[in-house]
């Protein structure tokens, strides 16, 4: 099996030798660009630009050649999207014209509209691109991906925490932590350093700490596909001993991170229509994140 970086060098060859000079750049985003990158768990996530949109033939030609079966992934799985520049900044969000996932653990699945799947994912992707993807090849990302309107990044946030909140409670809990640092300080964080920096704004860490944990230790392993058991022996205690560091230590990113907003002052607002539930609390009052795991979040969520 390649290493990650082997993997990454073959596909960006695979996409300029397809694509030729219509690709106008390719770059790694996801967790792999914010640092939380989890071998166990992450899967590789890789976006690109074209200069028009491409043939239905033309798309199922990239699809195949960088498939599992064509191009293995060495971790769980690859999630591809590719875009026309010209639909970057459609009015409901970036339109993709390929959206491939596949690996040895994921379902296989090429979609080719837009219409037929969730645009949040996309728009968030291409926010958090814009100021933190790394360069595979071409233009770096802020020259070719847009500064997308603020209503459609907070009406993306909005819906990505009603679907965390109805498929995984402890994801949810650190979909709110990254919403909440981005609400406040203006920057993308890792969801492991957004529940870190959610920690310092918080009397009680407990609901943090317990989503970190139960985020870990539900990575699926490399046995998992033969039916054994999640990842190598001591792999759970080396991830619980990292959440504890990181909770006392914060990484370079919330260190920028804080000094970005103590520089900018930027303070920008999520709207009240997020799935939050109003508390009263004797500091002038909170919101409540629901579902399977609470996380109190103070009212600076919703602007100042």
């Amino acid at each position: 099996m390649p290493t990650i970086a082997a993997y990454l060098s073959e596909l960006t060859a695979r996409l300029e030798a397809l694509l030729e000079d219509r690709l106008l750049g390719a770059w790694l985003i996801g967790s792999g660009a914010l640092g939380g990158f989890d071998r166990l768990r992450s899967d590789v996530d890789v976006q690109a630009v074209c200069t028009a949109r491409l043939a239905r033939t033309e798309l199922q030609r990239l699809a195949t050649s960088l498939s599992h079966e064509a191009l293995p992934c060495p971790v769980r799985g690859l999630e591809f999207v590719l875009y026309a520049r010209e639909d970057l900044t459609d009015p409901h969000g970036p339109a993709f014209q390929l959206n491939l996932n596949t690996g040895p653990r994921m379902g296989h699945h090429a979609g080719y509209d837009p219409g037929a799947e969730p645009r949040f994912w996309f728009v968030l992707d291409v926010a958090i691109a814009r100021e933190h993807a790394h360069r595979l090849t071409g233009l770096r990302p802020e020259t070719i991906l847009p500064a997308l309107p603020r209503s459609l990044v907070r009406s993306a946030l909005h819906d990505a925490l009603e679907w965390y909140r109805a498929h995984d409670g402890a994801q949810a809990v650190l979909a709110a932590c990254r919403a909440w640092a981005w609400a406040i300080d203006g920057c993308w964080l890792s969801k492991g350093d957004a529940a870190v920096w959610a920690t310092a704004q918080l009397a009680d860490r407990t609901p943090v700490a317990k989503a970190l944990a139960r985020h870990a230790d539900s990575a699926p392993g490399p046995t998992d596909r033969a039916g054994g058991s999640g990842g190598p022996r001591g792999a759970p205690a080396r991830r619980g001993r990292r959440i504890a560091r990181d909770l006392l230590e914060p990484s370079p990113a919330i260190r920028k991170c804080r000094a970005r907003a103590e520089a900018s002052q930027v303070h920008m607002a999520i709207p009240p229509s997020l799935p939050m539930v109003s508390r009263s609390s004797r500091s002038g009052g909170a919101r409540r994140v629901g579902g399977p795991m609470s996380l109190v979040v103070p009212r600076g969520l919703y602007g100042r």
